[in-house]
């Protein structure tokens, strides 16, 4: 061990010098520092003066930042005031702001979706297909908007949710929408089944 002044990281020498030159392994002790109890942060030094400013500097950001401090509810990101969130209680006021915010994009539309339905209408109650999601990213498409969507692959014999038919019917819609489906049978990867859309 060598002298360290920072409490809480050690400074070890190894016993064999790695590319010519000795390492030094600066290590977070502390476990709430840690990515987890079961875990250290091991950082190779090649002077005992970057080992002393590693160790410095990790504590200090550790001690000043909030993602390391259990916040309220035990959960590790702190509360932000004036952001721009908003919370929904139920889908219709959802559904409806992603109506207003799909009709102010100009450039893009990103949308990945579990089960899309192209024929669900997100304002209600309907008396026309303004509101439909296939007449509104149509309706984006024919002013140049690039409308990108990318759906859950399903294997058919477990779930109903033809993502095909989903598929077909926006990508012949108009040119500028693009589908993909991601993953099928036979795969071992996982695609989020939440909805993300990002408009720009």
């Amino acid at each position: 061990m060598v002298d360290n002044p920072v409490p809480n990281a050690t400074c070890e020498k190894p016993a064999e010098r790695m590319f010519g030159s000795p390492r030094l392994y600066v290590t977070t002790s502390s476990p709430r520092r840690a990515v987890s109890p079961l875990k250290s942060l091991v950082i190779k030094c090649c002077s005992y003066r970057q080992t002393h400013w590693w160790s410095h500097e990790i504590n200090r950001l550790s001690d000043s930042s909030d993602f390391l401090k259990v916040q309220r509810f035990e959960g590790f990101a702190p509360p932000r005031e004036d952001t721009l969130t908003k919370w929904f209680v139920n889908g219709s006021g959802f559904f409806s702001d992603l109506a207003d915010a799909l009709e102010q994009a100009k450039e893009e539309i990103f949308i990945t979706d579990w089960w899309l339905s192209p024929e669900v209408f997100l304002k209600r109650p309907a008396t026309d297909n303004f509101w439909r999601l296939d007449e509104i990213l149509k309706r984006k498409a024919e002013q140049g908007v690039q409308v990108c969507v990318m759906l859950y692959k399903e294997v058919e014999m477990a779930l109903g949710i033809n993502s095909e038919h989903s598929k077909k019917t926006l990508m012949n819609m108009h040119p500028n929408i693009k589908v993909m489906r991601h993953y099928g049978p036979g795969s071992t990867q996982n695609l989020s089944s939440y909805l993300k859309i990002t408009k720009t």
